[in-house]
């Protein structure tokens, strides 16, 4: 057997793993000071407090000599402030343990020197404990008073006694005696403890002492006053830091007596578990050490498991970092991972070497990979830390911690090296590990079960969750959960297969191939579960385990993400690859244009075949680059992209250059999932941040896969079986050679196009001005500068093109063709290129163009309409720019009737030529009828000359027929011709206005509407239409009024009738009515001049007709006069005034009149009574009126002198006479 059987064998035997662990430490308890120097290592962090202790001890003339040292319990921080003190060579007995510690370590080798090289002879420390203290009432001040009484020997459990043995000492010298003083055969030290018999002996004792009498302590009585006075002197409640700094003050005097200089180092040990949440006891250690600082200043160092300035903080909330309590000195917790390794893990000299040589020299890695931003420890010692990695100890502290922290963001430091050492030791005597045979390895599931059996840092969903894989899965795979969950604690490992199998290694001959097999397929089942989630964002995967509310929230996402529709992953995939490059790759299959490389204004489209295969049949592109993104498998893309070059290799206008992404089914989970994640959230409620981060994550990881893939993605060319290289660095390679093969004679511009471009070309080519372009611009586009010509280049081609040969004007669509035409001459260029040729040959009246029938001038009209291409499709662009005759526009618009479209000479002429094609017998009649009807001046001779080629089909000529007689006989010929001219069933408006005249000439010879019909048919002039129907509506008016006014008068009442037949056949009837012959008989036998022969004449007439009477035979003068007389008649026989009849009044003034008066009124009202000339009733009450004026003896008054004047005047005139009265001639 070898002499190492056991991992216990590795050992010493007097330092077994299996030893018990050291009480907790106590500063002021040395009693085991052998071991407690044994069991110190001293960490870089320990030197440092040990250098700050030495420079407040050396520094007596600074402001404060304090030193706070802050590390969570079980950091060692007490039992180095204990070895502070026993080096300080103060205490009695553990003299030699000084010189051994500075013997053996650098740090307290420097504090002694300290001591040594200052001022201070004697350095006595009083170190307190109160990590029990904050249990009771008894104040810091108090506490300390007590520690100095201890050092001194005093008897300290009753508070009197502690100030009278003080007293005793330090102000009357009689303690030494009295402590071997015997009264009664008993001392001080039998009686202390019995309270009923102390103060007696001592009042009995005191005075038989030397010098008692010269303290005046020579009786009992006095004795017991003085007790009373030192009670009352140290009263718990009153006793403050002021009390405790006089006490420290008298005593270090007192010691000094001989000369030797003495300080007092004062230990405040778990300061913070004294405070703990009690605001009062902050104020009591400040004021204590305030107090102590400005009464001694003595060196003082104070420790507590959180920084000093935390309580500051919290309780005070001003921290200034000058003052003493920020003075800190932090002791690092991952130092206490080394001390567990020299502490419990050191071997015997052989042990190490049978590890090293024969254990660990064949062994696999054992340690994980760490971060980049790891800062493990430096120690580098395997051996030491065996069973464990070399760096367990360092990770198990970090997870631990993790296990406390949780999702709290913490500063402070838990886990420290007692926690640590517990748990060591429990790997060797809890989990049976010091009987196990050597080789084998701690693996970070045994790890998990000694944190879990010994404390309560696993939570009871870990260890559900464990339980969980062990029921549904094995125990195996619950063993990798276990290390996983541990491994998730710590920020420094990456969570890998291959960093967990190193972590379940758990013997040095362990098959590592066979377990990285076994570990991936545990992490397969649990992802497969939903237990732990992979992730893809680094390379390689890391896994995270997951809680409880993870766990069914993933399920969740899993379900969802495998009822997706293929298409759906596929769009999702197609999107992340155009975010990866928006600039290239639109979100759409349309028109992209960008730029590659040194090439600019590229033209081209992408389609995506995702996950599926590349069609055969795809659509033809002329005018641009086509490009084809394959995303899929590796085997897939190889197929697809030999199949793609043979279809692609063959005529241009196919598709151009394919880009092959490979993507694995890790991608496409990680896209299910992210989908499904999105309609998980979506439904819920509320959900957690912790669940949109995850998805924020997922999202992030999925992108940035997908970028390195497109990247990384290889670019294919038909005519080349080899790759151009890869998306990122070579496609502006593979475009170039597409655009050189595809598009020949591609024309580029380098500047970019705008509106205000246009000015500047015309202002070149007519003012002198600029060129607005680059030189390189100048020679594409053709353009000389010098001469300020264009001479050859674009221009040139694109004017001589054979598609323009026969064509004066084209469409701006035919132009477009130029570019983007299956055959177009100059394909691929891009269209701002195009649109700014069209600019040079604008500005150098090359071309015109022609928008909505219109040239377009406005220079800003014809920018807009150039580079605007759906304005500039339907734009015309004229190759022969000279505008077009004037005045033809208005000669199209007076023969058709219409204004053109267009101010286009050609297509003017056009429309002219189709009009006279389809209105030559409409032409011909309205030029006939115009010489026949109308004077020679009005003649169309000129204009039916001008247009004689186009009935011949022959070309018209512009320039005649934009002539001054030409345009004068056009606009003629459109007054004319709706005069002539009418529908089938309908008479042409000249004849019936002609049919017309004749009829009112003939019947109403003197009527106001017969002199006008008379005049417009003259001949003299044409009349317009619409002069014409004004005419005839107004002859029709005419005619109807003067038989309603003739049936009113006939009547004596209005008529109805509204249309001449109607009126004919209602005044036949009234002729005929027996009324009327009453009427007449009432008014001939009234009037005796009254003979009424036509009406009576007409009477008989409508008596002997069968129908009613004809129009003509109500048209006679006489009629219409013996009808107003009729009713001017009846009117003065009907009207009544006082009883009497308008005639019968006017007799009455007539017969009262003398026949002297013969002036204008008397004959006006004597005409009146024979019926000469009867006025209608208001004429004839003004006669009244001024007839019995005349009778009363005034002067006659004719009233208005205007109105009767003009009475007076047409009064002369009864043959019919017409009198035209202008009212201006009369005034």
């Amino acid at each position: 057997m070898s002499e190492f059987d056991t991992l216990a064998d590795l050992f010493p035997p007097d330092r077994q793993p299996t030893r018990e662990l050291e009480p907790i430490q106590k500063v002021d308890k040395t009693d085991q000071i052998e071991t407690d120097i044994d069991e110190f290592y001293e960490t870089d962090s320990a030197k440092r407090v040990l250098k700050e202790t030495a420079a407040i001890i050396a520094n007596d003339d600074v402001e404060h000599r304090f030193r706070y040292v802050h590390a969570t319990f079980g950091s060692g921080k007490s039992h180095l402030l204990k070895l502070i003190g026993v080096a300080t060579g103060e205490l009695a007995g553990l003299e030699s343990y000084a010189h051994e510690l500075a013997n053996t370590t650098s740090g307290f080798k420097e504090f002694r020197e300290a001591i040594a090289d200052s001022h201070i002879d004697h350095l006595q420390p009083l170190f307190l404990n109160l990590l029990d203290r904050d249990r009771d009432d008894t104040k810091l001040p108090l506490i300390l008073y007590e520690e100095l009484g201890r050092r001194r020997g005093y008897h300290t459990d009753l508070p009197w006694l502690l100030e009278f043995c003080w007293q005793l000492d330090i102000e009357h010298g009689l303690w030494e005696q009295l402590q071997t003083f015997e009264h009664e055969s008993l001392s001080l030290a039998d009686v202390v403890d019995r309270p009923a018999s102390l103060r007696p002996w001592l009042q009995q004792a005191i005075p038989k002492l030397e010098g008692a009498a010269d303290a005046g302590l020579d009786s009992p009585a006095a004795v017991d006053d003085r007790i009373e006075a030192a009670a009352e002197a140290i009263d718990p409640d009153a006793f403050g830091p002021d009390d405790l700094v006089e006490r420290l003050h008298r005593t270090k005097r007192h010691l000094e007596r001989d000369g030797d200089t003495y300080e007092y180092l004062i230990g405040l040990d778990e300061i913070a578990i004294y405070v703990g949440d009690q605001q009062r006891r902050y104020e009591e250690v400040v004021d204590t050490v305030t107090a102590l600082i400005d009464g001694l200043n003595p060196p003082i160092l104070g420790t507590g498991q959180w920084p000093m300035r935390d309580m500051q903080q919290n309780f005070l909330g001003d921290v200034d970092d000058n003052a003493w309590f920020a003075q800190e000195v932090k002791l690092e917790g991952a130092d206490t991972e080394t001390i567990v390794r020299k502490r419990w893990l050191q071997k015997s000299a052989a042990g190490a070497d049978h590890i090293d040589t024969t254990l660990l020299a064949e062994a696999p890695e054992l340690d994980p990979t760490l971060t980049d931003d790891a800062d493990p420890p430096s120690h580098n010692d395997p051996v030491e830390a065996y069973p464990f990695r070399d760096l367990d100890l360092w990770l198990l502290r970090d997870a631990m911690q993790g296990l406390i922290e949780g999702d709290r963001d913490t500063d402070r430091e838990y886990i420290q090296g007692r926690a640590l050492l517990a748990r060591v030791r429990s790997l060797f005597v809890n989990h049976g590990w010091a009987s196990d045979p050597p080789g084998v390895i701690v693996p970070w599931n045994e790890l998990f079960d000694i944190i879990d059996d010994d404390t309560e840092l696993i939570s009871a969903w870990a260890t559900d969750l464990i339980s969980r894989v062990e029921s549904t899965l094995d125990a195996e795979t619950a063993e990798t959960a276990k290390a996983l969950f541990l491994l998730s604690q710590v920020d420094t490992v990456p969570r890998t297969a291959d960093n967990l199998t190193r972590l379940l290694i758990d013997d040095v001959e362990t098959d590592v191939d066979a377990l990285t097999e076994t570990v991936e397929g545990h992490l397969e089942d649990l992802v497969r579960k939903n237990l732990i989630r992979e992730s893809t964002e680094t390379e390689p995967s890391t896994y995270t385990i997951l809680s409880e509310e993870e766990i069914q929230f993933w399920q969740e996402v899993q379900q969802e993400a495998t009822d997706l529709p293929e298409h759906q992953v596929q769009n999702n995939i197609r999107q992340f690859i155009q975010e990866a490059d928006p600039t290239h790759l639109p979100a759409h299959e349309g028109s992209q244009t960008g730029s590659f490389g040194d090439l600019e204004g590229i033209t081209y489209t992408v389609r995506y075949a995702i996950d599926r295969s590349v069609p055969d049949s795809v659509t033809e592109e002329y005018d641009k680059l086509v490009f084809r993104v394959l995303v899929h498998d590796a085997d897939t893309i190889a197929e697809e992209r030999t199949q793609w070059q043979e279809a692609h290799s063959g005529p241009t206008g196919r598709e151009d250059i394919l880009i092959t992404a490979t993507i694995t089914d890790t991608t496409r989970r990680q896209v299910r999932e992210l989908i499904g994640m999105k309609q998980v959230l979506r439904g819920m409620a509320d959900p957690s941040p912790d669940h949109r981060l995850d998805q924020q994550s997922m999202q992030e990881e999925v992108e940035d896969d997908l970028r390195d893939r497109l990247n990384d993605a290889a670019v294919y060319r038909p005519q080349r079986e080899a790759s151009y290289g890869t998306y990122l660095e070579d496609l502006d390679d593979a475009v170039e050679a597409a655009v050189t093969d595809k598009f020949p004679k591609r024309k580029h511009i380098d500047h970019t196009l705008q509106m205000e471009d246009l000015e500047a070309f015309i202002d070149f080519f007519t003012n002198g001005g600029p060129w607005p372009l680059s030189d390189d611009d100048a020679e594409e586009l053709g353009v000389n500068p010098v001469p300020r010509e264009i001479s050859d280049g674009w221009a040139t081609e694109f004017l001589e093109l054979d598609r323009f040969d026969t064509d004066e004007r084209v469409s701006g669509d035919r132009v477009l063709e130029t570019i983007n035409g299956r055959s177009g001459e100059f394909l691929g260029t891009p269209v701002e290129a195009l649109q700014t040729l069209l600019f040079v040959l604008y500005a150098k009246d090359k071309i015109a163009i022609r928008a909505d029938g219109e040239r377009v001038t406005d220079t800003r009209e014809v920018a807009r309409t150039i580079t605007s291409t759906t304005r500039f499709e339907d734009a015309i662009i004229v190759f022969d720019p000279s505008p077009p005759p004037e005045d033809l526009s208005d000669v199209y618009a007076a023969l058709v009737g219409e204004e053109p479209d267009s101010d286009d000479t050609q297509d003017l002429l056009t429309g002219i030529e189709t009009w006279a094609t389809n209105h030559a017998e409409e032409f011909n009649t309205v030029v006939s009828r115009t010489d026949l009807e109308f004077n020679s001046h009005l003649t169309l001779a000129t204009l039916s000359q001008a247009l004689k080629p186009a009935f011949g089909d022959d070309e018209l000529d512009p320039n005649l027929l934009t002539n001054d007689d030409v345009v004068e006989q056009a606009e003629r010929y459109a007054s004319a011709a709706p005069l002539f001219i009418a529908d089938d069933d309908e008479e042409p408006l000249w004849d019936r206005l002609s049919t017309v005249s004749t009829w009112l000439t003939e019947h109403y010879p003197t009527a106001s509407v017969t002199g006008s019909v008379s005049t417009a048919t003259s001949g003299s002039q044409i009349p317009s239409a619409e002069r014409v129907e004004t005419l005839l509506d107004d002859a029709a008016t005419f005619r109807v009024e003067t038989l309603q006014e003739l049936s009113t008068d006939l009547a004596g009442t209005p008529t109805t009738a509204e249309d001449v037949d109607a009126l004919r056949e209602s005044l036949t009837e009234t002729l005929q009515s027996t009324y009327l012959t009453e009427d007449i008989e009432a008014v001939t036998e009234a009037y005796p001049t009254v003979d009424l022969e036509t009406l009576q004449q007409t009477i008989d007439d409508a008596n002997d007709a069968d129908g009613a009477l004809t129009e003509e035979a109500f048209g006679e003068k006489a009629l219409r006069t013996d009808a107003e007389t009729l009713s001017n008649g009846r009117a003065l026989l009907e009207t009544k005034t006082d009883g009497k009849s308008l005639h019968a009044q006017l007799q009455d003034v007539a017969e009262q009149l003398s026949d002297d008066n013969m002036g204008f009124i008397p004959t006006q009202i004597r005409n009146a009574v024979s019926g000469k000339t009867i006025p209608d009733p208001d004429r004839a009450e003004q006669l009244l009126t001024q007839g019995r004026s005349i009778m009363e003896g005034g002067k006659e008054d004719i009233g208005d002198p205007d109105t009767n004047g003009l009475w007076q005047r047409l009064s002369n005139y009864d043959d019919g006479t017409i009198v035209v009265i202008d009212a201006e001639d009369t005034k």
